[in-house]
């Protein structure tokens, strides 16, 4: 190879180098490098990942993030090397309009240059001008110079990209030193809004070759003056973040148990949801998801009356409720027993052959006792309506109710005897009695 040619060979990897400074890894230890990161998973990430899933009807906040501003020593609240250490940055954003809009419509300056990280506290400052924007509680040692910001389009081979751009400088000094342990800084915010379901990608321009608009991260020269010193850095993911943009369904509703049906004097019924969320519920018949009268869920329910339950849960990360489901609770008296009247006050069966004439015992239990006071019991001889009694003196023709004070019944003669017990205005399923009287053989 001839010395004009290795000279050539030279110059052009000069000219690659210089072309393409960023594409490069970046090491902890490095000072004048970078790594530089687009992400979705909130102000302090805890890990790297390239997916993130955002809902519809959420904002998806796309942050800028690098790994740490300031490489320079530092002591004593000093920047000893403020070469090494951030000025500022010029970034551009790209999204598919197909899928995200600026959250709240186009805007002039999308990008929130100025993002808390909450392990910095206040610094006492409030209503600062800095910029177009009103900044609370800046950190002391930062202001904002603003070179340019906007919004615009970018085309990647024949596909149109919406973007958002800014070039950002810290006129009043550093970012803060970022704290032990924590992964990434994040330095800029974009909000977007989902407009349909899919999957998409958000990404940084890293090497457009716009020299406007492609990124790059300013350092500080040694006279802690602006410098057109830049950080090389490394793009984790080459700048992309993918992002699945779902329907968030709505909770499962709660389930009820026992489920609905009649049941024999009181219930108790407990709600349960599979995610164990808020669960609310009414008994007036309105909707709990809107209701002021919904009743949140602490414990079993007591029913006593016929009752209708209507439930929903409640997820309070999107402010959703489940549908609502309705529990009706038909609650019916016992049905009404018969006991031998003598000493021995056994619980007679429902045929019986009796030798001569008895006196039977009504109650509204299973076991012998006094008809409750909230109770009441009727009994016919005739095959007669249960569910409509007519009221009456006569037990053939007619309902009759039995004394509370003596409630007994005289068995003469074969009879079939018919029993209900009312109470708070329901009647119980009838019970039904079959006595036949036949004497003793001499």
């Amino acid at each position: 190879m001839t010395r004009s040619k290795i000279i050539s060979l030279l110059l052009s990897i000069v000219m690659l180098i210089g072309i393409f400074p960023m594409n490069i890894s970046a090491t902890d230890d490095d000072k004048t490098l970078r790594s530089v990161y687009l992400h979705a998973q909130g102000e302090n990430p805890q890990v790297t990942t390239n997916n993130s899933t955002v809902y519809m009807g959420e904002n998806a906040d796309i942050y800028f993030a690098v790994d740490n501003p300031n490489k320079g020593a530092y002591e004593n609240n000093t920047h000893k090397e403020p070469q090494y250490d951030m000025n500022g940055y010029t970034l551009r954003i790209c999204f598919d309009a197909d899928y995200f809009d600026f959250a709240g419509g186009d805007s002039n300056t999308p990008i929130d240059y100025y993002v808390r990280n909450s392990i910095f506290g206040d610094s006492g400052n409030t209503d600062e001008n800095v910029g177009d924007n009103t900044i609370e509680d800046l950190p002391v040692d930062i202001g904002y110079y603003i070179h340019k910001h906007g919004s615009g389009t970018y085309k990647l081979g024949t596909k149109t990209y919406k973007t958002a751009y800014i070039t950002v400088f810290y006129s009043g000094g550093y970012v803060p030193q970022k704290e032990d342990g924590q992964l990434w800084y994040n330095l800029a915010k974009l909000s977007l809004t989902p407009k349909k379901t899919g999957s998409t990608d958000v990404f940084i321009d890293i090497d457009s070759g716009d020299e406007e608009y492609t990124l790059e991260l300013f350092a500080k020269n040694q006279s802690d003056e602006l410098s057109d010193q830049t950080f090389g850095f490394n793009a984790i993911n080459g700048g992309y973040h993918h992002i699945l943009i779902k329907d968030k369904s709505k909770p499962t509703p709660p389930m009820a148990t026992p489920t609905s049906g009649s049941y024999i004097e009181k219930v108790t019924v407990e709600l349960t949801q599979e995610n164990n969320l808020p669960i609310y519920y009414t008994t007036d018949g309105s909707e709990p998801s809107g209701s002021s009268t919904k009743i949140p869920y602490t414990g079993p329910i007591e029913i006593t009356i016929d009752t209708t339950i209507k439930t929903c849960a409640y997820r309070a990360a999107d402010n959703k409720y489940s549908s609502t489901v309705t529990y009706e609770y038909k609650i019916l008296p016992d049905r009404p027993y018969l006991f031998d009247a003598s000493t021995e006050k056994k619980l007679l069966p429902d045929i019986n052959s009796l030798s001569t004439s008895r006196d039977v015992y009504v109650s509204d239990k299973n076991v012998f006792a006094n008809i409750a006071d909230d109770s009441e019991v009727y009994y016919s001889f005739g095959n007669l309506d249960a569910e409509n009694p007519v009221i009456g003196n006569d037990p053939e023709t007619s309902w009759v109710i039995v004394s509370k004070q003596n409630p007994v019944i005289k068995i003469d003669k074969n009879r079939t005897v018919r029993l209900i017990t009312k109470k708070l205005e329901e009647y119980s399923e009838p019970a039904v009695y079959y006595f036949s009287i036949k004497p003793l053989a001499p």
